[in-house]
């Protein structure tokens, strides 16, 4: 990097004042398993919508060019954000009751869903044309809600079997199941796609961090 890496702090802020408003809520709901969802799911459109939305509506010269923090900017942006959201998701247990591990689980997929959307904004905010970071937006809401908008459109108006498939997009099926009661819980096929996600944000990050590095070096 050719510049220091801002430390996000408004973000950071902004995040915080989100986590408070929900907890709130929850408190306001009295607790219990149906509020400590309500705050998880927040949490995941916090991480993979909100944030991203804010990042491609800022003009950045990074952004234009290629050059400075921007790509990097972004990955602080997810590590602080994950580092807050243990704050919050942890002291669920006491309300929902639930596994050390289901925890563990839960705060892997808002991580990793939030750092696929991440890598998602880091593409669009290369752009100096807005119609391609609000292409990278809708991207950023089909990842959360596509399948199931999808599965809503071909069950519409239809009395036969209605049209189901595991989710392997979307966060929602998977954070449903691993927020049931501890008793219920079991990581099934929602660990795999937890990983699955995590590797392909991964690579996606490689792959703009290279191109990055390569933009760099031909000047």
């Amino acid at each position: 990097m050719n510049r220091r890496v801002p430390c996000p702090r408004l973000l950071i802020l902004a995040w915080c004042f989100w986590l408070l408003v929900n907890w709130l809520a929850v408190l306001g709901m009295g607790g219990g398993l149906r509020a400590a969802r309500v705050l998880v799911f927040a949490c995941m459109i916090g991480m993979s919508l909100l944030w991203p939305m804010l990042r491609l509506s800022q003009h950045t010269a990074a952004g234009r060019t290629g050059r400075g923090p921007g790509a990097w900017r972004l990955l602080l942006d997810w590590f602080c954000l994950v580092l807050v959201l243990q704050a919050t998701i942890w002291p669920l247990r006491l309300v929902a009751g639930w596994h050390v591990s289901q925890v563990a689980w839960l705060v892997a997929a808002i991580g990793a869903w939030g750092l696929l959307a991440g890598a998602v904004a880091a593409v669009g905010q290369r752009s100096r044309h807005g119609y391609i970071r609000a292409w990278a937006m809708v991207a950023c809401v089909l990842l959360l809600v596509g399948e199931p908008l999808l599965m809503g459109l071909l069950n519409t108006g239809t009395a036969e079997a209605r049209v189901a498939w595991p989710m392997r997009v979307s966060p929602i099926q998977a954070m449903w199941a691993m927020s049931t009661p501890d008793a219920n819980w079991s990581p099934g096929p929602w660990a795999t796609q937890i990983v699955g996600v995590f590797a392909v944000a991964t690579v996606s990050w490689v792959l703009i961090l290279a191109l990055k590095r390569i933009q760099r070096a031909r000047g």
